[in-house]
């Protein structure tokens, strides 16, 4: 499981890989019904505290993302990756609006942030 964390980022690592773990299912990299690395393992591998991946495991449960099944560990549950890709785009649409509101309060010219976003589209 590809997980990334900007340990220079403002946001909290907890919800940091509760994110990219919902990223990656909404991808289809993770499916329903399979097994996520357990704590002990994406601890080790992201060198993160266990307590903040238990805490990250902890909300994707509470929001029905992940299910815990008897003597197998964490999986994705049912209907996951729909909820995944609304929440992803939600992620993205409020990121968007925040450096959107940034430009027009810099005073930047609504055809120069309209120019600036057409030639983003290519960026990848």
């Amino acid at each position: 499981m590809l997980i990334k964390i900007d340990t220079t980022s403002q946001q909290p690592i907890y919800e940091q890989v509760v994110q990219q773990i919902q990223f990656v299912i909404a991808s289809g990299a993770v499916r329903e019904n399979e097994l996520i690395p357990s704590v002990r393992e994406l601890s080790k591998s992201l060198a993160i505290n266990p307590n903040t991946i238990g805490k990250s495991f902890k909300v994707l449960q509470d929001e029905g993302t992940v299910t815990l099944r008897r003597g197998m560990g964490l999986v994705v549950a049912e209907g996951a990756k729909e909820r995944c890709e609304k929440r992803r785009v939600e992620i993205f649409e409020k990121k968007i609006a925040q450096v959107l509101a940034e430009a027009a309060q810099s005073g930047l010219a609504t055809e120069e942030i309209e120019r600036i976003v057409g030639e983003m589209k290519n960026v990848k």
